[in-house]
């Protein structure tokens, strides 16, 4: 059985398990204590300092305005430090792809608890894997964007490690300010199409407001690309919209928009569409499940994810 098999098959497994983890999840967050979702900017910001550790695993499929479909999956672990307003988090994925396309990052899984409750902000990664065309496809293909036949690349490895840090303001009662830096650290193989080998930095920066039990975040970044020798890619701009509600009992659930820029000049933006929820099951676990899809020829057509966190002093 392959590798990408495998990998889907615990991909798979992980949704079911999750599945079953939502029926129980709603009798056990009836013993969960709401003081530990914060209910406004403020809270978020005096909050003491705490560690968080969480394992999650994505997928997307999609053909992005090829004649093929790619899929890739990928098993992010993070660490994350918390104190006040100021956060940090390293994260290390191992990442499987299928498909024509070179990933320019590992797919990101944000900070959770959908974008609108994350911790440092709404716009630290994208749902749909950044993507760039081989270079000899760049330079051969025709016209930007056409349909065309492309070798298929069958990898798996380490993905990119990433070096995230933020900080969040109160503007007011219930307003704050987030900003947030990313550093991409290139581990992933050039070679098996999982990276560039160059350094990306990314900045970025959103305002939210908490109305009654509602979060509605709006903001931009922008990411500075390493360009490895022979290509054309650009810096690009990311615009996103996020909404979260408060169910009750520390569930949450929300919807997030994203517009971004395609990295080769030419081809299409992403525009995805992702619904989430954030569950309790205990006092330091939370179990999070986010499915949507994309709109346009650079967006993939079916985006998941699932992860379990711990948070601890």
């Amino acid at each position: 059985m392959s590798r990408w098999k495998i990998g889907r098959q615990w991909l798979e497994q992980g949704l079911g398990l999750a599945s079953g983890l939502i029926a129980v999840s709603f009798p056990l967050s009836a013993h969960a204590e709401d003081s530990a979702v914060p209910v406004d900017g403020a809270a978020a910001a005096s909050a003491p300092r705490h560690w968080e550790l969480s394992l999650g695993a994505t997928f997307s499929d999609g053909s992005y305005g090829q004649a093929q479909r790619t899929d890739v999956a990928a098993f992010p672990l993070s660490l994350r430090y918390a104190t006040r307003g100021f956060w940090f988090r390293v994260t290390v994925p191992y990442v499987i792809l299928r498909g024509p396309i070179n990933l320019l990052d590992t797919p990101q899984p944000g900070d959770g608890a959908g974008k609108a409750f994350g911790p440092g902000g709404a716009h630290d990664g994208a749902p749909g894997p950044p993507f760039f065309l081989p270079t000899g496809a760049q330079v051969q293909g025709g016209v930007p964007g056409e349909l065309r036949v492309l070798p298929s690349i069958h990898s798996d490895g380490i993905g990119d490690i990433s070096l995230t840090a933020g900080y969040r303001f109160d503007l007011g009662e219930r307003t704050h300010l987030s900003m947030s830096s990313r550093l991409k650290v290139p581990t992933a193989s050039v070679e098996d199409g999982l990276g560039t080998g160059k350094v990306d930095v990314t900045l970025g920066g959103d305002i939210g407001r908490d109305i009654g039990r509602a979060t509605i975040t709006v903001g931009t970044r922008r990411r500075f690309t390493g360009r490895p020798a022979g290509t054309d890619l650009r810096d690009t701009w990311a615009i996103a919209g996020d909404f979260g509600y408060r169910l009750g009992k520390g569930v949450m659930a929300g919807l997030d928009y994203e517009w971004r820029q395609s990295v080769t000049p030419g081809f299409s933006p992403a525009h995805d569409l992702t619904a989430w929820t954030s569950l309790p099951l205990k006092r330091d676990w939370r179990l999070e499940l986010y499915g949507g899809t994309g709109f346009g020829r650079g967006s993939a057509s079916a985006i998941g994810g699932v992860s379990v966190r711990w948070k601890f002093d």
